[in-house]
């Protein structure tokens, strides 16, 4: 479970570890079987030296214990 402060890295990146800013939903364009849409979990991660934001899938992210 993610939460905002948690340190965080890319999975294509692990050597560049980021700070959660913020969550949130996005709805998607894509259908579901049933027929819905479904949501995306969003995060906003912010590196330290930077000042861009980067947005990514929740899922795209894994937790740093470091």
């Amino acid at each position: 479970m993610l939460r905002e402060g948690d340190k965080v890295y890319h999975f294509t990146n692990s050597t560049k570890i980021g700070q959660i800013k913020n969550l949130y939903k996005r709805k998607t364009a894509l259908m579901t079987t049933g027929g819905t849409t479904e949501e995306r979990l969003m995060v906003e991660v912010i590196f330290p030296g930077e000042d861009k934001v980067y947005t990514y899938f929740a899922g795209d992210l894994f937790k740093s214990y470091d």
